[in-house]
C-alpha cells in the first residue's frame, strides 16, 4: 500500500504505478484546481483511489490558501485573509487511516508544503509506517534533525538539500517493524 499525500496532479502516482503494479494507492491533493488535473490523470489506473483532503496535527477543517502554481498551496497561517483562501477537510494522520482502514502503510510519501510539521507534532500515525519519503520544509526552529526526532525509530536519511528544503527517506529500523 502506498499513501501519497500531496498528490498535486498525479505525477508521483503515475511513477508508483509504474514502478509498483500490483500495489494499491491512495492519494491526497486538497487544492482543488490540482484535484480537478488528479481526477484526469489518474483515470483508469487500477487500485488507485484520490481524496480532496489534506493531512495536519487534527481532524476537522482548516484555511487553506490556494496558489496559482498549485504545488504552492498550502495551510494558511493562522489569521489569514484574502483572495484564494479555502476551507479543506482535514485529517490527522492516525484518523485517515482509521477512516480508510489502512492496517500498515508500505510507502508513505510526504510532499505538503510544509504540512509535515504539523504532522510530526503528533507523530503517532508513522507507527503504522515502513518506509516514509518526503520534502522537508526548513528554517531556524524546523530543521532535519528536527523530522529525525519525530521519527524516532526510523533510519533517517537526508538525501538532497536546497536552500529552506531537503528530501529525505526514513525506513523503519527492523527491530521496531517486528511490533507493528
Amino acid at each position: 500500500l502506498i499513501l501519497d499525500l500531496g498528490s498535486n496532479v498525479g505525477a508521483s502516482i503515475a511513477f508508483f504505478r509504474a514502478r509498483y503494479p500490483n500495489a494499491r494507492i491512495i492519494g491526497l491533493e486538497p487544492d482543488p484546481a490540482a484535484f480537478g488535473r488528479l481526477q484526469i490523470s489518474t483515470e483508469g489506473l487500477d487500485d488507485v483511489e484520490i481524496y480532496p483532503w489534506a493531512v495536519a496535527n487534527q481532524s476537522g477543517r482548516m484555511a487553506f490558501q490556494q496558489s496559482s502554481q498549485s504545488w504552492e498551496s498550502r495551510f494558511a497561517p493562522p489569521g489569514s485573509a484574502g483572495e484564494g483562501l479555502i476551507d479543506v477537510e482535514a485529517f490527522s494522520l492516525v484518523d485517515l487511516l482509521a477512516r480508510l482502514q489502512i492496517p500498515r502503510v508500505d510507502l508513505l510519501k510526504l510532499d505538503v508544503e510544509g504540512a509535515e510539521w504539523l504532522m510530526f507534532d503528533d507523530p503517532a500515525g508513522f507507527a503504522r509506517c515502513e518506509t516514509i519519503v518526503g520534502e522537508l520544509h526548513l528554517d531556524k526552529d524546523q530543521t532535519s534533525e528536527c523530522a529525525e526526532r519525530a521519527l524516532a525509530g526510523f533510519d533517517f536519511t537526508v538525501t538532497s538539500r536546497m536552500s529552506r528544503r531537503a528530501n529525505f527517506v526514513a525506513r523503519r529500523r527492523r527491530a521496531d517493524a517486528e511490533h507493528i
